[in-house]
């Protein structure tokens, strides 16, 4: 999907978490027609940061280069926007930060095609994972 972002020329998404948000806990895909994407970390850019009352957001548009492709998906790169939040300073809130997944590496995606979109390929990220 296409969208203009804060101060980033218009971008081409190929995939979306849910609601933008790490997924936490990992599910364990038992799904016969999930798609698997091997791919490896291309860049993070920062679009947004905001707080808003007590919890601090910062919003990356993140890319990783497809290593072994799959005929499900026709795309040369997983492209997506994830979200980060945590206490702000001076919240009081005492949280343990989740380990970010979106960095240097390879991970494995394990994707399944949006139906609802029907102008072009896109697609869900179900989960990911380093070890696959």
């Amino acid at each position: 999907m296409s969208a203009p972002l804060f101060g980033v020329d218009e971008v081409q998404t190929t995939a979306a978490l849910p609601d933008n948000k790490q997924i936490w806990p990992l599910p364990k895909i038992d799904i016969p027609d999930v798609i698997r994407v091997k791919a490896e970390f291309k860049e993070q850019k920062e679009i947004c940061s905001y707080t808003q009352g007590n919890w601090r957001t910062e919003v990356y548009l993140v890319s990783y280069t497809v290593s072994q492709q799959n005929t499900k998906y026709p795309h040369q790169e997983i492209t997506f926007i994830a979200e980060d939040k945590w206490p702000a300073k001076g919240s009081g809130i005492k949280v343990k930060k989740l380990y970010w997944p979106f960095r240097k590496g390879t991970l494995t995606f394990f994707l399944e095609k949006d139906m609802d979109c029907d102008y072009t390929d896109f697609f869900k990220i179900l989960s990911y994972n380093e070890n696959s």
